[in-house]
This record gives C-alpha cells, structure tokens and sequence, in this order.
C-alpha cells in the first residue's frame, strides 16, 4: 500500500485525517509563495506570468472547497 493506515491513538481528535490536513499544507503554502512571488514582480515592473497566476487560483479553489466540505 501508498500509504500507512493510522493507529487509533494517532488520530487528531477532530476526526480529520491527517492526509487532507497536509494536502491543506501545501496548497496554503503554494498559494501564499505565490502571491508573495507576483508581489515582488510586480515592483520590479515584470509581467507575472499566467502559470502563478493559474496556479494561485486553483490552490485558492480547492482550499475554499475543502473548507466549504468540512462545514
């Protein structure tokens, strides 16, 4: 198997598995390295490119839909 099956004694006590709380991670992290890079382009006075620009909106996307799904 990929992945390791959670002992009972590991599990976060909000009953959220700890895979979507890493995927979560990351997607926040690319999201805020994104911003912060077409930030510092932008006062240089360089075109953000369209892959930062497409990548932080389906972080953004699929952050604000995992959210929506836990409520």
């Amino acid at each position: 198997m990929w992945f390791k099956q959670a002992k009972k004694e590991n599990k976060p006590d909000n009953n959220q598995h700890s895979l979507s709380v890493n995927i979560a991670k990351v997607l926040s992290l690319t999201l805020i390295v994104c911003l912060v890079g077409s930030i510092v382009l932008s006062i240089q006075d360089k075109p953000t490119p369209d892959l930062v620009t497409d990548l932080a909106q389906s972080s953004f996307a699929t952050l604000t839909g995992m959210l929506i799904t836990r409520l």
